[in-house]
């Protein structure tokens, strides 16, 4: 979450360009995260914005990683195609899992 920046917000604008413009509906909205990296306030803001807060407390490399894949699998098991995933990471690891969800 860049400084000076409310989580509602930025959550708001994600919503409005990519399911709202795009005409999709919302099935999820979560972050993963080790929750006490980040602030209280920031966690209400999230909460408000009806996003759902994926506690990874393993501070080991791909921890959180592991988890995002694991919600990737539980994903393809529920919805059928044509569905729509977006994920937002800085890590290239998914584009293996999300070549395969094509």
């Amino acid at each position: 979450i860049p400084k000076g920046q409310k989580p509602f917000d930025i959550v708001q604008r994600i919503r409005q360009k990519l399911v709202v413009e795009s005409g999709l509906q919302e099935a999820d909205f979560s972050c993963f995260c080790n929750i006490n990296t980040i602030s209280q306030d920031n966690q209400r803001n999230l909460h408000h914005a009806n996003v759902r807060i994926v506690h990874v407390p393993d501070r080991k490399p791909g921890a959180v990683d592991r988890q995002i894949m694991l919600e990737l699998d539980r994903f393809e098991r529920i919805h059928r195609p044509p569905a729509t995933v977006v994920l937002i990471s800085g890590d290239i690891d998914f584009v293996g899992k999300l070549s395969d969800l094509r």
